[in-house]
């Protein structure tokens, strides 16, 4: 695999560059990043939830596992 070949996942959304033209070829999806970033950006979005009253409680169990 050559650099060129590769694409970013901005460059298919937007339209800048073409997704896959035939059967044959293949996607490959590197993901990357810091859990800690993605636990961060989603406690943010739990507390808009909160102040904006959306969303609703759910039960996954009755008392912890571990504990």
């Amino acid at each position: 695999m050559k650099d060129s070949d590769v694409v970013s996942l901005g460059q298919l959304v937007t339209g800048e560059k073409p997704g896959r033209q035939n059967d044959k070829e293949i996607t490959v999806l590197m993901m990357g990043g810091m859990s800690v970033e993605d636990v961060a950006w989603s406690y943010k979005v739990y507390k808009k939830a909160l102040e904006m009253g959306l969303g609703q409680k759910l039960t996954l169990w009755n008392e912890p596992h571990l504990f």
